[in-house]
Parts: C-alpha cells; structure tokens; sequence
C-alpha cells in the first residue's frame, strides 16, 4: 500500500443480477464530488447523496437495472391496489428521469399476460403519468422500445401484437400519444403490423367510444366492487 486513501475499482461482474449491458455503456449513472470535480459546472442535476460513496449523485438515483426491477414490483401492486396516485409518487421519489421511458415498456409488458382489467389499468395508468412526471418523449421513446422488443415479447405471448396496436390506440384517443407516431413509425418501419392494427381501430365509426372500452365493459375495478356498487344502486 502507497498510504492513500483511494480504493481500486471493483471489476463488474456479468454475472450479477442487476449487471445490465446498456447501463455500463451509457455512464448516465455519476457519482461526484468536490474533490473529484467542479460541481458548479455541471450541467446537471444534483439527485442525491450518496452515504457510502460519500459523493453527489448527478443524474439517475439508481442504475438501470434497479430501475426496471422496482417498476416491475411497483406495477404488480398496482394491479391489487388501483392506486395510480402510489405509483406516480414512486416514479417522482426514485429520480430517475433519463429511465422513464422504461415505465412504459415494463407496465404494457406485464400486463400481456394478464386479463383485460389489469391492461385497462395500464391504459388509464399512463393517463395519469402524463404528462408529468412522464412528457410527452417519455411516452413516445417508451412505446419505441415496445415495439422494438415485440419479436421477445411474441415468443411467450404470441398475441402480443394485436394487444399493443390496441394499447397504441387507445394511447392516441387518450391524448397520451400523437397521431404523429403512428405515421412517423409507419415510415421508418413500413409494414409494421402493429402500427396498422392502431390505425385499423382509430379509423373505425365511433373509434374513441369503441377504444375506451378496448379492453372490456368494465373500468378496472375487481368484479366483486362492481357488483356491491350495482347492488347498491338497486337497492
């Protein structure tokens, strides 16, 4: 040891759990100091401390990885709870604005393998995001790594496609989403059956009233708490 306080950099494991490629190669994730830099000129925001690094945490709070597996769990309870307010809290307390494209993607993706209500609480859950904390490039970047997943997402789901040229329609009569993407997608990606799906429903007679209940009849509450309230009504 030469005396110094500085402490080797640990080298990254592939084989971690959280290791994500595309974290490594962007360096979105920066911890800094006074020591190490000029703060001040930074052209960033200061999101954070961090205690162990001892350092200012420029940009996300947490790497990608973490990122997606905390909106994944965040989702899940929000398919019990219905509560879009909780999960819009969570997305503002972690900070991670450069990520929230990947909001879109991970909620539309998880809900592909589950029944109509819980993707008609996705469709009203991005209602809700926008346009904060998610702007308007937050949706359109996010439904881009949607459809480029699509081939991934088709080998376990094999719907997959006809359930997101819905989602991407129904995002349009929702005002999530500008009839702009579908035709600047179509144009880079001619033959997109997905995007040809969208705009086969946004073309029909009474498309908004149809799109609103693309999902179903119901408005994404349980069965049980649309029966009581029926109940209630009769009585």
């Amino acid at each position: 040891m030469d005396g110094s306080d500085a402490i080797a950099a640990l080298p990254i494991d592939k084989d971690d759990p959280l290791y994500d490629e595309e974290e490594i190669e962007s360096g979105r994730y920066v911890l800094s100091s006074t020591a190490d830099a000029d703060i001040t000129s930074l052209n960033a925001t200061v999101n954070g401390y961090d205690p162990v690094a001892e350092k200012a945490v420029y940009g996300p709070m947490l790497t990608l990885a973490e990122f997606k597996i905390r909106i994944s769990d965040a989702i899940r309870e929000y398919f019990d709870s219905a509560d879009a307010d909780e999960v819009v809290r969570g997305i503002e307390e972690m900070k991670c604005q450069d990520y929230h494209p990947e909001v879109v993607k991970r909620a539309i993706s998880v809900s592909l393998d589950k029944g109509p209500r819980e993707r008609e609480l996705i469709s009203r859950l991005l209602t809700c995001l926008h346009p904060y904390p998610l702007a308007d490039q937050d949706l359109e970047a996010g439904f881009e790594l949607l459809l480029d997943s699509l081939d991934d997402l088709c080998i376990d789901i094999p719907d997959a496609k006809s359930m997101i040229g819905s989602f991407l329609a129904r995002a349009v009569v929702d005002e999530v989403l500008p009839p702009a993407f579908l035709s600047n997608r179509n144009n880079t990606h001619p033959g997109d059956g997905v995007v040809e799906k969208a705009v086969s429903l946004l073309s029909r007679e009474h498309c908004t009233a149809r799109l609103e209940k693309v999902w179903g009849p119901g408005d994404g509450r349980p069965v049980s708490e649309l029966k009581a309230e029926m109940d209630q009504l009769l009585k």
